[in-house]
């Protein structure tokens, strides 16, 4: 009884000196942008003034040209979509079957490591804001 209670002693200081958690900046990242997603779907959009524009004696500046609209990048990919678009920009994933495995997983690793990315395996926000274009555009 007494050797259990000295390594349950133990576990505890290892714990306590170490922490319990691991330190991933890649999750880390990838929770930071779902928590921006769903504060997006959650918080309504801010209202616009309606009122009239008050009446002023300065000449008014001509209007700029409308910019091009941004690209819109789906906020959750599916593993095909990523898959695809890993083949579409010349890694191999392997099959197209929605499956992450260890070739989807290596050909992640490739993408990232290419575009000076954390290469974890894991297309989070940042590698999908990189691999997005391939998923319609083949290079």
């Amino acid at each position: 009884m007494k050797s259990f209670l000295i390594v349950v002693a133990c576990a505890i200081a290892v714990l306590a000196v170490n922490g319990c958690a691991t330190y991933d900046p890649a999750r880390i990242d990838d929770m930071e942008y779902r928590l921006a997603r769903l504060e997006k779907k959650v918080l309504p959009a801010p209202e616009t003034e309606t009122a009239a524009p008050a009446e002023s004696t300065v000449a008014a500046a001509p209007e700029k040209e409308a910019e091009t609209p941004a690209i819109v990048i789906p906020d959750a990919p599916t593993k095909m979509d990523i898959q695809q678009a890993l083949k579409n920009a010349g890694y191999d994933p392997g099959a197209i079957d929605g499956k992450a495995g260890p070739l989807t997983k290596r050909a992640i690793k490739s993408f990232q490591r290419d575009h000076n990315l954390v290469a974890d395996g894991v297309a989070g926000r940042k590698t999908w804001e990189k691999l997005y274009p391939y998923l319609k555009n083949p290079r």
